[in-house]
């Protein structure tokens, strides 16, 4: 029981860095856009 909570708990954690990883990188590419404009437009 053990072996299977800390498989979970290490399985919740990786899922959650993925997601995250995934949310950053769309909030970098949003960003390098807005920044893009923003340099084209002056």
């Amino acid at each position: 029981m053990v072996t299977t909570a800390l498989e979970f708990i290490t399985d919740a954690a990786g899922n959650a860095m993925e997601a995250t990883g995934e949310v950053a990188g769309a909030v970098a590419e949003v960003a390098g856009e807005i920044v893009s404009e923003i340099i084209s437009n002056n």
